[in-house]
C-alpha cells in the first residue's frame, strides 16, 4: 500500500501531477523535495513548467548549493515571466539571476546594464562588473541585444573598448562599421580583427574598406601591415595597388616590405606594445565614461 505520508512517495506523485497538468501557483507541493533535497519546484524550472504567477517566495526556494528556483528556471535558456523582478537574488558566490539569463542570451543588453548600475557601489566597480558580463557573453561569440550603444565606452580592466572581444571572437553585429575605433596603443578595432581572424574587414564600399585597412595605431602599423605580416597570401598580395604596398609605419617600413621580409619586423610589430605590464598604463582610478 503506498504511504503518500512518505516524503519521496509524495515527490513522485506531486511531479507526474505536474507533468499531467501544471500544478497550480498555489499548490504547496512545490516545496516536496526528493532524495537529493531539491524541491518540485526545480524539476518544474527545468523542465519549463513552472506557471507564469509563480509566487514571489517559491521564486526563492534554494538548494544546498544557494542556487534558487529563478537561477534554475533562467539557466534553461527560456525566457523568465515579463512579470518577474527577482533579478537580484544571488547564489553563494554572489552569482544573480541577470548574470544567468544575460549569459544565457534571455535578458537584453539595456535590462542587463540597468539592473547592475542600479546596485549599491561606486560607479567604477560596477561599470566593471557589467564590462565582466559582456566579456563573459562575447567570449562565447555572442553580441548581447543592445550593445551597440556602450560598444566604445564599456571597456575591460586593460582599458580597451569592450567590442575588441567581439573582434576577436568574431561575433561583431551585422553590419558594423565602427572599425576606427581606439583601445591601447592607438590600435583599433580593424587591427584586433586582423590579429585574430586572420583576414582583412570588408566593408559594402570597396574605398571605405581600404580606409579601414590603412587605420593607424601609435607606431603607425596598419592592419594591412599586420596582414602582410603574417597572413596575406600571395593571390591576395598581388592583387593590392602599388600604392597600398607603399604605404610605410613611423619607422618607414612598408606593407611590401613587410610581406618579403617578416623575419624582420615581427617581434617589433607583434610584441612591441607588451615589452611592460599590460596594466601598467591603466590608471588606477580609471572609470568607464557613464552614459
Amino acid at each position: 500500500m503506498l504511504d503518500l505520508k512518505d516524503p519521496a512517495t509524495a515527490y513522485e506523485f506531486a511531479l507526474r501531477d505536474m507533468r499531467d497538468a501544471a500544478l497550480p501557483a498555489s499548490d504547496p507541493r512545490w516545496r516536496l523535495q526528493n532524495d537529493r533535497g531539491e524541491a518540485l519546484a526545480f524539476a518544474a524550472a527545468s523542465e519549463g513548467l513552472l506557471p507564469d504567477d509563480f509566487a514571489f517566495e517559491d521564486w526563492r526556494i534554494r538548494s544546498a548549493r544557494g542556487w534558487s528556483v529563478a537561477h534554475e528556471a533562467a539557466s534553461t535558456g527560456r525566457p523568465l515571466p515579463e512579470n518577474f523582478t527577482q533579478w537580484n537574488l544571488v547564489t553563494d558566490l554572489g552569482v544573480s539571476v541577470a548574470d544567468v539569463a544575460f549569459e544565457m542570451g534571455t535578458l537584453a543588453y539595456p535590462e542587463m546594464k540597468t539592473h547592475v548600475l542600479g546596485q549599491k557601489g561606486g560607479s567604477s566597480y560596477l561599470w566593471q562588473r557589467l564590462a565582466t558580463e559582456v566579456s563573459l557573453v562575447l567570449a562565447e561569440g555572442r553580441w548581447p541585444k543592445g550593445l551597440e550603444e556602450d560598444m566604445d565606452t564599456l571597456r575591460d580592466v586593460t582599458g580597451n573598448p569592450i567590442v575588441f572581444v567581439a573582434a576577436e571572437m568574431d561575433c561583431l553585429p551585422e553590419g558594423f562599421d565602427q572599425w576606427e575605433i581606439q583601445g591601447n596603443h592607438g590600435r583599433t578595432v580593424a587591427h584586433a580583427f586582423v590579429d585574430n581572424q586572420f583576414k582583412l574587414p570588408r566593408c559594402c564600399d570597396t574605398d571605405r574598406s581600404i580606409e579601414v585597412w590603412t587605420l593607424r595605431d601609435d607606431q603607425g602599423v596598419t592592419p594591412l601591415h599586420l596582414m602582410a605580416l603574417q597572413y596575406l597570401s600571395e593571390e591576395q598580395y598581388q592583387s593590392l595597388s602599388n600604392h597600398l604596398l607603399a604605404i610605410a609605419d613611423d619607422e618607414g617600413v612598408s606593407v611590401e616590405e613587410m610581406y618579403n621580409n617578416p623575419e624582420l619586423y615581427s617581434e617589433r610589430v607583434l610584441f612591441g606594445h607588451t615589452d611592460s605590464d599590460p596594466l601598467s598604463d591603466v590608471a588606477t582610478e580609471y572609470t568607464p565614461s557613464p552614459m
